[in-house]
């Protein structure tokens, strides 16, 4: 998901919601919500995202578990983001193999397999 100016990805009155293997890339976001939790959203799990720009924003009283996140203000190990190509390259050393298995996540965007080291964000590089 790519310039995302109002929201990239909004959580709002939910209950037992993942946002799990995301790539959400806006570097220059004006609202800075790129993934956005408010209200509830009891039993919510955000893990393995890879987020270009503002960090994820937390505006709910629940308990949230986030883990694996990877938020960069800029992040320049994707292929082509200026056309929407959010592909990792070899340089993204820090997203490749760092992803927590998710028994629900086995496939990428490009409906390749992850394997047992899985990648952050929506892209397994290999």
């Amino acid at each position: 998901m790519t310039r995302c100016h109002e929201n990239g990805i909004l959580a709002d009155y939910t209950k037992d919601c993942r946002i799990v293997n995301n790539t959400v890339y806006d570097p220059e976001s004006e609202l800075g919500r790129l993934i956005r939790l408010v209200h509830r959203c009891d039993g919510m799990v955000v893990a393995n995202n890879l987020v270009c720009g503002p960090p994820i924003r937390i505006e709910s009283p629940s308990a949230i578990v986030t883990r694996n996140n990877l938020e960069r203000r800029q992040f320049t190990a994707l292929a082509d983001p200026a056309h929407g190509n959010l592909r990792l390259t070899a340089r993204a050393t820090e997203a490749i193999d760092h992803a927590v298995p998710l028994p629900e996540v086995t496939d990428d965007i490009d409906r390749k397999r992850r394997g047992a080291k899985p990648d952050i964000g929506a892209n397994a590089f290999r």
